[in-house]
């Protein structure tokens, strides 16, 4: 092919950056036509170096010369042809690909709940009756060793040993190197490691890397998390960071995590886990992100090391109908009927029991099978 026919079947962009590094000599050899319409495609492209250059041949530049990095824009409507894949959940429409930041008071369950999904994305298991996608994981347990690793494993296990094969998806380290180096490691272990999809830090400190006193907070908190934010967003990888809140609490749950501005915005979702103070085993799920369209707000409880979902955080605060049939509901793994319900809970009204377990079957709560009603699949 000669030089036309390549000009000709080159993209945009692609054909801007050709343009430009085809000399005036190598211009002037193109036959009239061709350079006439291909300068003026060029100078369509990128109306802001046709305008420099004007200006620079008015002033006396005979070859206007231009930095390699000149400035290129993107067309919107260029934008809306194109195709994008799906977007891809680790948890179903509640935690996408990205860097997420999972904050919470010490013994809290922060460590359980990232355990969870870990090993439920080996076992081919749900996460608060929403699946997680199955895939291999690295569990970065900075502040564990191996015998509280195989004592929570152990936990877990009790209710899904026969898939405890699945574990052989993760891999955790209970040491790594923190800051850019740790960061620049992740990146190699996931070359060799494509089917890892999802990686687990405990906690934020721990990868921290050294600090410079003389800088401004804002810009440490940003910087701590960049290199290994970079690195999720290379491989395409889901990264959550287990991190602290502070002491008070706020109007806005997001504003206790702790440090600046600068953490959170540095990534693309935030998950707080705020323990009832009537019941410590209860709490409140909180999740903001650059993915989901809305606030999620879930009331759940840990059970075996597991946390369940009970529903959302308002109705944990104000429904112990809920709970007295949840509670009865799994001593009975075959299910009951309304008629059941009534006597094992002391409930007196049938029309109230049938939109209780109506609405808690449509929120995901139970399953209905004939007249039948079942705990949802968990793990």
């Amino acid at each position: 092919m000669n030089a036309v026919e390549i000009l000709a079947t080159l993209e945009d962009h692609d054909f801007s950056e050709a343009w430009r590094e085809l000399s005036d000599d190598e211009k002037a050899a193109l036959p009239a036509g061709d350079r006439k319409h291909f300068t003026e495609r060029f100078n369509e492209l990128n109306p802001w170096s046709h305008k420099v250059s004007k200006r620079l041949k008015v002033n006396g530049f005979k070859h206007p010369i231009w930095p390699a990095s000149a400035p290129i824009a993107h067309s919107a409507l260029e934008l809306m042809t194109k195709e994008f894949a799906p977007m891809r959940w680790t948890v179903d429409d509640l935690v996408p690909e990205g860097t997420v930041l999972l904050a919470g008071k010490p013994k809290s369950g922060k460590s359980w709940l990232l355990l969870n999904l870990l090993v439920c994305a080996g076992i081919d298991g749900f996460l608060l009756n929403k699946r997680v996608t199955q895939c291999g994981s690295l569990y970065l347990a900075l502040e564990d060793n191996d015998r509280r690793m195989r004592r929570r494993l152990d936990t877990l296990l009790v209710t899904c040993r026969d898939r405890m094969q699945g574990l052989a998806r993760m891999q955790y380290r209970c040491e790594w190197a923190p800051g850019e180096a740790g960061a620049a490691h992740l990146d190699e272990f996931l070359e060799l490691n494509p089917d890892i999809r999802i990686v687990g830090v405990d906690t934020l400190k721990m990868i921290r890397g050294t600090q410079d006193g003389r800088r401004d907070a804002y810009s440490l908190d940003y910087e701590a998390v960049l290199p290994w934010k970079r690195v999720a967003e290379k491989r395409g990888i889901t990264l959550i960071i287990v991190h602290h809140t502070r002491k008070a609490e706020a109007a806005d749950v997001f504003d206790e995590i702790s440090g600046t501005l600068g953490l959170t915005g540095s990534v693309d979702q935030m998950i707080v886990l705020r323990r009832l103070p009537q019941d410590p085993k209860q709490a409140t799920l909180h999740t903001r992100g650059r993915d989901l369209p809305e606030d999620v707000e879930l009331g759940i409880e840990l059970r075996e090391g597991w946390w369940h979902l009970l529903g959302s955080a308002s109705e944990l605060a104000a429904n112990d109908s809920r709970r007295a049939v949840l509670d009865v509901l799994r001593d009975q793994p075959a299910g009951m009927s309304v008629t059941d319900l009534l006597k094992s809970t002391g409930k007196k009204s049938r029309p109230s029991m049938n939109k209780l377990v109506s609405r808690m079957a449509a929120d995901g709560l139970l399953r209905k099978s004939a007249n039948l009603y079942l705990l949802p699949l968990s793990i």
